[in-house]
């Protein structure tokens, strides 16, 4: 009985730890612009630096980041008009492309709803509930005696 009552006082601590982590979500939105730089070759601009910028705003870019591995990138514009992407290899090779966006992508969509990982406080906390009940009962199983 002892046994089982120091058990029963260090479950509910790593049960509470994971009944109380953090969810996640993400969410798929298609709409997206993409744009493949290439050299005049066919190969793809791989890991080269990228920028976007927003219509009129040539001064400052509104990301920065790199192309992946087959020379695409993709971003989520926050109005419409003509945006520009410009790649660069950083020997030289430099291309630039107007994007023109005609509708305004920063509201969500209306068939992107978040697809959730994993699971939510509560159904974590009903799980966690769900495991310590459950040890207790295989416990009591065995230190149940035969039945005669």
């Amino acid at each position: 009985m002892r046994r089982l009552l120091m058990l029963a006082a260090l479950l509910p601590g790593p049960a509470c730890s994971v009944a109380f982590g953090h969810g996640t979500a993400a969410t798929v939105r298609w709409e997206a612009p993409a744009v493949r730089a290439v050299y005049d070759d066919g190969r793809p601009m791989a890991y080269c630096e990228a920028q976007v910028f927003r219509p009129a705003e040539a001064d400052a870019p509104y990301w920065v980041g790199e192309t992946d591995a087959h020379g695409w990138i993709a971003f989520m514009p926050d109005g419409t008009g003509v945006w520009q992407v410009a790649v660069d290899d950083g020997m030289g090779h430099v291309t630039r492309v107007d994007v023109p966006v005609v509708s305004d992508t920063g509201a969500p969509a209306s068939a992107g709803d978040p697809a959730t990982g994993g699971v939510g406080r509560w159904s974590g906390i009903v799980a966690g509930v769900g495991i310590i009940f459950g040890l207790f009962g295989l416990a009591s199983l065995c230190r149940r005696k035969p039945c005669a």
